[in-house]
C-alpha cells in the first residue's frame, strides 16, 4: 500500500513500485520527500516514512512465526507486531531493535539514530561499524533509545520532544491494514541502477552488503559506471579484486 512515489530495486535494476506488488528478500526500497509507503507480512504491518530506504536483509516464514532482518538505512519505519508475527529486527548503522510483539518506531539521520517502544516489548542494543548489533538490553512500553556517532546508547523514559515533532504524522496512530485481494501485480520495466542511486547502499556497514558486488557486478560493463565506482574504491574495498583481479591473481597460488 502506498500514497506516495516509492521504488525497489531488484537485482541490478530500478522499478517503479506499484500499489499491491509482492516484495523479496534483498530488496531495496526508496520512498519519495512525501507520503507514507506501507508493507505488509501477515499480520505484521511496516510503514515507511518519506525519504526513506529499507533493506530487507532476510525474511524467512515458517508456521512457528516469520524471521526478518530489515535494515533502514535512512528516513523513518514503524513496526506493528502481533505475538504471531515472529521476530523482527530493525537496524540502523548505529542501533538495532529486536521486537516479538507491540509496536515500535525507528529512525535513521545522517549522524544519529533513535528507537522508541512505543507498546510490548522489545531488545535494543548498538550496532557496531561492520554491521553487528552487540548485547542487547530489554526494553518495555515508553522507552527511547539514541545514539549519535562516534558516542554510546542513551535511554530515556519517554521519547524526546524533537523526535516526536518529526516523527510522520501517520505514525501516530495505530496503521491501518489493507491485506490483497487477487493476483499481486507484477512490477513494469525497470532500468539499470546508475552508480549515484546505488553510492548510499555502497556504503552500508560491510555485513549488510557483502552480497552486492556479484548483485551488481553486471554493471561493470557501463563504463561510466565502473568509472565513477572506481574513483570511490577504497570506501568499499571488496570491489578491488573484481575491478582489478591481477592484483590478486596470485594470493591463492
Amino acid at each position: 500500500m502506498a500514497e506516495s512515489e516509492w521504488r525497489v530495486i531488484r537485482g541490478a535494476s530500478v522499478f517503479a513500485g506499484i500499489q499491491g506488488a509482492r516484495v523479496n528478500r534483498g530488496d531495496m526500497l526508496e520512498t519519495g520527500a512525501r507520503g507514507m509507503t506501507q508493507i505488509e507480512f501477515g499480520s505484521t504491518v511496516i510503514a515507511l516514512g518519506p525519504s526513506s530506504r529499507l533493506l530487507l536483509f532476510s525474511y524467512s516464514a515458517s508456521g512457528t512465526g516469520s524471521q526478518a532482518e530489515f535494515v533502514l538505512l535512512s528516513g523513518w519505519l514503524k513496526g506493528e507486531l502481533d505475538p504471531k508475527s515472529g521476530s523482527f529486527q530493525f537496524d540502523t548503522p548505529l542501533l538495532a531493535g529486536v521486537i516479538r510483539q507491540g509496536n515500535m518506531v525507528v529512525h535513521a539521520g545522517a549522524d544519529s539514530s533513535e528507537i522508541f517502544v512505543e507498546s510490548g516489548s522489545a531488545n535494543i542494543g548498538q550496532v557496531s561499524s561492520g554491521g553487528s548489533a552487540g548485547q542487547l538490553r530489554p526494553a518495555k512500553a515508553g522507552d527511547f533509545f539514541a545514539r549519535q556517532t562516534g558516542k554510546s546508547l542513551t535511554t530515556a523514559a519517554r521519547p524526546a520532544a524533537a523526535f516526536v515533532e518529526s516523527m510522520p504524522m501517520p505514525f501516530r496512530d495505530t496503521l491501518p491494514s489493507h491485506p490483497l485481494k487477487g493476483k499481486a501485480p507484477e512490477l513494469g520495466h525497470g532500468r539499470e541502477i546508475d552508480y549515484a542511486q546505488l553510492r548510499p547502499w555502497l556504503l552500508m556497514p560491510a555485513r549488510w552488503r557483502k552480497e552486492l558486488v556479484p548483485r551488481f557486478q553486471s554493471r561493470l560493463s557501463d563504463p561510466k559506471f565502473r568509472e565513477e565506482l572506481e574513483a570511490h574504491v577504497e570506501e568499499y574495498p571488496e570491489w578491488d579484486p573484481v575491478l582489478h583481479p591481477e592484483k590478486y591473481s596470485g594470493k591463492n597460488q
